[in-house]
């Protein structure tokens, strides 16, 4: 479980860098690592850009990731994939396939759930959202979860069904 935890700190930490080097405007430069947006001045102003603040770890989401991670994602597929092995314990074609298939269908729900919530109430994932945390509006949530989830479960599947095909062959 510890391997776990630490490959979800690993991926989260990962995940917040990315964020913040994607939410970049329309002028940059390269400092830290990443396309560091700047405040652009209008044509007709002669103030100095302005660098956004630097990068800072959101130590409350990485937390509630690692705990989401030791406390229930991890034990729930220890579980699955021990009975799976039981089930089918030998490694075959379609012993290899019948794992991946019932990996898939086990964490596509959980994760899609996960993804909502993150679509009503970004960054955090504390619940309930703390106190005077705005959600987005039901209208922008449910936008992205029309336009965002199925080419995530798709990135997901593409992702995940030969990495699971390996760890069962």
């Amino acid at each position: 479980m510890a391997t776990s935890a630490l490959i979800f700190v690993a991926g989260d930490t990962s995940a917040q860098y990315i964020e913040y080097c994607s939410s970049s405007s329309s002028s940059s430069s390269t400092r830290d690592g990443c396309d560091v947006a700047m405040s652009s001045p209008s044509s007709s102003s002669a103030e100095a850009s302005v660098p956004r603040p630097p990068f800072a770890l959101d130590i409350h989401r990485l937390s509630m990731m690692t705990s989401w991670s030791l406390l229930i994602y991890t034990p729930l597929f220890y579980a699955l994939y021990r009975r799976m092995d039981a089930l089918w314990p030998a490694v075959s074609a379609l012993n290899v396939g019948r794992k991946v298939g019932v990996a898939f269908l086990f964490a596509a729900p959980i994760n899609a759930a996960f993804f909502c919530y993150g679509a009503f109430y970004p960054p955090s994932l504390s619940w309930p959202p703390p106190a005077g945390h705005a959600s987005r509006s039901y209208r922008a949530a449910t936008e992205k979860i029309r336009d965002d989830l199925l080419p995530t479960v798709k990135a997901s599947a593409g992702f995940w069904w030969p990495a699971n095909a390996l760890n069962f062959a």
